[in-house]
């Protein structure tokens, strides 16, 4: 589609990259240290229930004909079984934080560079398109008054 939503999407991810990559790294900071604070307790609490009660609490059921019977504690720390899904949540967490902040600063990045664009297109008297952001982009208000400036040149 020519002049469409076709003509608006973007092939190139990273658009202004020491923009986009440091609000990146900001995100990532925060969901980093608060993640890590979040398992620090979590395996603190684990940690003082499992001195306390030395693996009393972990039990295993053996399913035997009609009725699980409950057999006597096991020797597995609870930090083995902790530990490991805690890593895979920080992981996890790390991902989902990348592409959500690759695609939040995206919102951001997109429109700097047409305004950006277009402010150099009438700064060197070539004529310059109305400037169109998508539906979700930020600085909608700063590319109205842009179009009114450039439209009254």
């Amino acid at each position: 589609m020519i002049g469409g939503t076709m003509a608006l999407r973007r092939r190139i991810f990273w658009i202004l990259p020491d923009l986009q990559a440091g609000l990146l790294k900001q995100w990532c900071l925060l969901v980093l240290l608060t993640t890590l604070l979040t398992q620090g307790i979590a395996l603190g609490l684990v940690w003082l229930q499992d001195w306390r009660l030395e693996g009393e609490y972990l039990f295993v059921s053996h399913q035997d004909a009609a009725q699980p019977v409950i057999m006597a504690p096991t020797n597995v720390g609870v930090m083995e079984i902790v530990l490991p899904a805690l890593v895979i949540a920080l992981a996890l967490n790390l991902a989902i934080s990348l592409f959500a902040g690759l695609y939040y600063s995206h919102r951001l990045a997109g429109p700097i560079y047409r305004i950006r664009r277009a402010l150099q297109e009438a700064q060197e008297g070539k004529p310059v398109p109305p400037i169109v952001l998508r539906k979700n982009d930020q600085f909608k208000d700063l590319a109205e008054d842009i179009n009114r400036l450039l439209a009254g040149r």
